[in-house]
This record gives C-alpha cells, structure tokens and sequence, in this order.
C-alpha cells in the first residue's frame, strides 16, 4: 500500500520533501560525511538564491539543434 504523505528529507539541513517511507531525498543527503555542512543535495529547493535563478535560466535556454 503506497503512502501519499510528504514529510521533510532527514537531512538536518536539506528542504527537500519526501514520501513517508524515503528518509533522505539523495545519496547526498544520507551520506555520514555531509550531515554537518549546508545541503548539498542540488535539488533546486536546496540551492542557495543565486545559483537557484542561474539553474532556473539555464532550464529555460532553448536546446541546441543536433543533426
């Protein structure tokens, strides 16, 4: 039976929403090693303002032509 309930990433920093059953929302963020620095996740919800707009912009770019 699948939940449908969304709770935070474990991750003490992360904000990154998950279904009840995942602890972490990326192999980043249930690393040992990574539990004491900012998310380092890349999911955009974790990204800090800046870089969020750059990937948001990089998104929108049109795709190049390949033949």
């Amino acid at each position: 039976m699948a939940s449908n309930e969304i709770v935070k990433c474990a991750h003490p920093r992360c904000r990154c929403k998950v279904e009840i059953e995942e602890q972490y929302c990326s192999a980043a963020c249930a690393s040992k090693e990574t539990q004491r620095v900012p998310c380092v996740c890349g999911h955009l919800e974790c990204a800090d303002p800046e870089q969020a707009i750059e990937i948001q912009a990089d998104e929108s770019e049109p795709l190049p032509d390949v033949l």
